[in-house]
């Protein structure tokens, strides 16, 4: 069951509505884009990461926490496919 909640941040993007209360300051990072407490939340449980066999899929969760910091910070990115130009 501890596998689960990082394996499906990780495989679909999407934060999990209800999970274990230990993954809840993860979730909350997550959902935030703090980077921060991501790392002081990974540094703190590793040695139980370690043990449930969970630490490289939570380290792998990291780069969503980036991008939700930069999405925060920069806002969604542009449509470059299907750009509107406007000709004056």
């Amino acid at each position: 069951m501890d596998f689960l909640v990082p394996l499906s941040l990780l495989s679909s993007g999407k934060l999990p509505a209800k999970s274990d209360p230990f993954y809840d300051p993860l979730i909350k990072s997550v959902r935030s884009g703090d980077l921060t407490t991501f790392n002081l939340w990974c540094d703190a449980n590793e040695k139980k990461l370690l043990e449930a066999g969970t630490f490289l899929v939570v380290e792998r969760c990291k780069e969503i926490v980036w991008r939700r910091l930069v999405k925060k910070m920069y806002g969604k990115p542009p449509n470059i496919a299907n750009p509107k130009l406007t000709v004056p």
